[in-house]
């Protein structure tokens, strides 16, 4: 969220609770500029329809694989749906968003005023590959996994997943590579500042 500039990343089916629903645009002159879904399943149809009905996104962008998804699941999808495996959008002319989605990486970089966020939404990413190509953010998100192996180090790690799914040994390693650690199941909806 950038002033009236919003844009959202993925498609998760619980994407309606109230938390996340009061951080979307509430105005009738406030729409969602970009929608971007970086993966698909067949539980996030019903969100992925209403994103699409009630926020009226300008653009929503999803890679090939999620849209065959998505069409098998009968979902339908904006008419203004964009299928790109790569693009850097600009939200509000001071905040660009990177979509990466290649053989080796699949993940969305945020570039903000002060801050570099990087989302890691597939558990095969090289990480350290990752920063070395990117550069390493301030942020680190991972949604949804954490492997056990040491990472590189991140200032802030972000973890979308229930504590009791990640084993002992992943959380060690977490808490050794990063300064602060923040995990969803435990610490609910996390608000970043860039």
């Amino acid at each position: 969220n950038l002033g009236s500039h919003y844009a959202l990343i993925n498609c998760p089916d619980q994407i309606f609770s109230n938390s996340v629903r009061n951080s979307l645009p509430h105005a009738a002159n406030e729409t969602v500029d970009l929608f971007l879904v970086t993966s698909f399943s067949s539980s996030y149809g019903t969100s992925l329809e209403n994103i699409a009905k009630n926020y009226a996104p300008e653009s929503t962008v999803m890679n090939e694989f999620s849209r065959s998804v998505a069409k098998e699941n009968g979902c339908e999808l904006p008419d203004n749906t964009l299928i790109k495996e790569y693009g850097v959008y600009d939200l509000g002319g001071k905040i660009k968003i990177q979509n990466i989605d290649t053989f080796e990486s699949l993940c969305v970089i945020i570039y903000g005023m002060n801050k570099t966020v990087m989302i890691s939404s597939y558990a095969g990413n090289d990480l350290y590959k990752m920063f070395d190509a990117y550069g390493t953010p301030d942020i680190l998100v991972l949604a949804g996994y954490l492997n056990a192996e040491a990472f590189p180090a991140v200032r802030t790690l972000i973890i979308c997943s229930d504590e009791s799914s990640l084993s002992t040994k992943a959380l060690r390693n977490a808490r050794l590579f990063c300064e602060e650690l923040y995990i969803t199941g435990i610490d609910r909806n996390i608000t970043v500042g860039i």
